[in-house]
């Protein structure tokens, strides 16, 4: 087995740790109806949902220490590594603050 070989067992945990980090951001902005049985596990989930943050930062540490484990012996090959990183992230991050800064506020959406 290689260090960055597939885990279906990490698919499972991703599939729980998506909901889990959806239901405590949005905990605050949903009734309170906690005497039903829904509002009661609802409200539990929301209280623990920082284990699902941490399930995906434990996830994340692992695969990206397995490709750095991998191509250590390669030449250049940390610059590779951030440069990926980089065009990952980059691109997302300039779209957001475009939105954030400039299209919102022209189509007239301000902060309160």
């Amino acid at each position: 087995m290689t260090i960055n070989s597939y885990v279906p067992g990490f698919d499972i945990l991703r599939a729980v740790a998506v909901p889990w980090v959806i239901v405590h951001n949005f905990e605050g902005s949903m009734p309170g109806h906690y005497s039903t049985i829904f509002g009661k596990i609802f409200n539990g989930m929301a209280e623990m949902g920082w284990v699902g943050v941490q399930l995906f930062f434990v996830l994340s540490g692992d695969l990206i220490t397995g490709i750095l484990i991998e191509s250590q012996d390669k030449a250049s090959a940390t610059t590779h590594f951030y440069i990926r990183r980089a065009l990952r992230i980059f691109p997302v991050f300039y779209l957001s603050i475009f939105l954030l800064l400039v299209l919102l506020p022209a189509l007239g959406f301000k902060p309160d």
